[in-house]
């Protein structure tokens, strides 16, 4: 990724952000680089402690308190380590729930050095919500985070995280409910739980370590090529046949991958059969998987108002070109001649079409035949906000045909993307091809380079004496011909 503070002067004071999540599961700290809107994380660690499973009198088990005080001392030393001087802690229905949660937080806050805060279950999907649209800036649906000890349901649109609702109805509580081989009392207590018709919403975001376990056995299940949870998605009705086959005698026989923790193994049953309920009582027609939640969000929480409505994309974008491109000022200019090829009135493809211009000088400094190929693993790959997998592919296509115009995608990639997908990919890798080659990195000549369909309806470009450079003459012919294909 990246190194967002070299690109930015003005970021370049600010100082690492840590949040600790103190869970129903596990605990985790996450140390960012800074309370900025396309912040990364420096440092990422997990411990499981299992809060969320108290005693007969509801109560936090020794066992669980001995690994979260020691866990709470690792934290310390790490904020240390990274001299994070700015640190949020909160704590989640683990505590929330426990009779003896409250005391334990002073204890915990102790050994951490920070106040933890045991935080209510709306302001949990508050979070959560505002999480989902830090990595998803354009996210419209119900977000769903699904932890040990709740589950919480909220809306975004516009940009912004509705007031939700939390429930109960975590894994570690499903799990309490089932018998051997019968889900039907925990999918009565799931009915009895979850509210009728007040999430009604066609697309569905997920956020949990349950859900993100669901979504990489899926991929492997389907045999997806692409193995980024983030942006992965799955329709209703592929996401209901494979629930069917975690609540089956044959999930017994799928093999664990070693990304899942047999604990999290263990429990995506009891996910499915939440799935199950959600799909069928809210209506939901298409699931988002987000590896971004409750954490991104106290971070979206801590910047100014202004800009945790800023567009992530503008930022990296903007931070890429400047940081790879030979000629920052070109590249801009990349837009205009390009935007003929979209429908300008999309802001959200227009967006999408200035990412990528941004980025598109990115593997000049590999060697020539391996161009095409660092550009698109560098799509395929690198850490976006808010693209699904099939905005990555495009991305790495089009990079890919503006470095080689005879690039022949990956067999198996193909199978993510329809030939629609790959022409419109192809076009604007060509056309980028041909306007750096046309314009000889001049800006002036890159700002008038107009495309546009003669009578015919042929594809022309003006200047025409663009035309008399022969290399971009023949890339020009290609870029023709693509267009011109049915």
């Amino acid at each position: 990724m990246l190194n967002m503070l070299a690109c930015h002067p003005h970021l370049s004071k600010i100082e690492p952000f840590a949040v600790c999540d103190i869970g129903a599961n596990s605990v985790r700290i996450v140390i960012y680089d800074g309370k900025h809107r396309v912040a990364d994380a420096l440092y990422n660690q997990k411990f499981t402690c299992k809060l969320g499973k108290t005693d007969p009198f509801g109560r936090l088990t020794a066992g669980a308190k001995t690994k979260t005080l020691a866990a709470m001392q690792s934290f310390r030393s790490v904020i240390g380590a990274f001299r994070v001087k700015d640190v949020f802690a909160i704590a989640t229905a683990g505590l929330r729930d426990a009779e003896d949660g409250k005391k334990f937080a002073k204890e915990l806050s102790a050994a951490l050095g920070v106040a933890v805060n045991i935080i209510s279950g709306e302001t949990e999907a508050r979070y959560a919500a505002k999480g989902v649209l830090f990595g998803f800036p354009n996210a419209d649906g119900l977000i769903a985070d699904l932890g040990g000890g709740s589950l919480e349901l909220a809306f975004v649109k516009d940009g912004a995280a509705k007031p939700g609702k939390s429930f109960p109805l975590g894994v570690l509580k499903l799990q309490e409910r089932r018998t051997v081989n019968d889900f039907s009392e925990c999918e009565k207590y799931i009915a009895a739980t979850l509210p009728e018709k007040e999430f009604i919403h066609e697309r569905l975001y997920t956020v949990g370590g349950s859900w993100r376990a669901f979504a990489l056995l899926h991929m492997i299940h389907t045999d997806h090529p692409l193995r980024i949870i983030h942006g992965y998605c799955a329709d209703a009705k592929s996401a209901l046949k494979f629930c069917k086959l975690l609540q089956s005698e044959k999930f017994a026989e799928i093999k664990r991958p070693p990304e899942i923790s047999k604990r999290r193994f263990a429990g995506l049953p009891f996910a499915a059969t939440l799935m199950i309920e959600m799909i069928n009582r809210y209506q939901i027609e298409k699931i988002i998987f987000s590896a971004n939640g409750l954490r991104e969000g106290v971070l979206i929480e801590h910047l100014p108002l202004d800009e945790q409505f800023s567009d992530p994309h503008e930022i990296l974008g903007k931070a890429v070109n400047l940081q790879i491109s030979r000629k920052p000022e070109t590249t801009e200019a990349l837009f205009e001649p390009l935007s003929f090829f979209i429908d300008c009135a999309n802001s959200e493809e227009s967006a999408f079409l200035r990412f990528f211009c941004r980025r598109s000088d990115i593997a000049w400094r590999r060697h020539p035949d391996y161009r095409a190929l660092y550009a698109y693993e560098d799509a395929i790959y690198g850490t976006f906000y808010g693209f699904t997998h099939e905005n990555r592919i495009f991305l790495a296509l089009a990079g890919a045909f503006r470095n080689n115009a005879d690039y022949v995608p990956n067999e198996k990639i193909q199978t993510c993307f329809s030939l629609d997908l790959l022409k419109k990919a192809k076009i604007f890798g060509l056309a980028a091809r041909f306007c750096y080659s046309a314009c000889l990195f001049d800006k002036k000549i890159m700002e008038n380079i107009r495309f546009s369909y003669d009578p015919a309806g042929n594809l022309v470009v003006t200047p025409e004496h663009l035309l008399q450079n022969e290399s971009a003459g023949k890339i020009f012919e290609k870029l023709a011909q693509t267009v011109a294909q049915n």
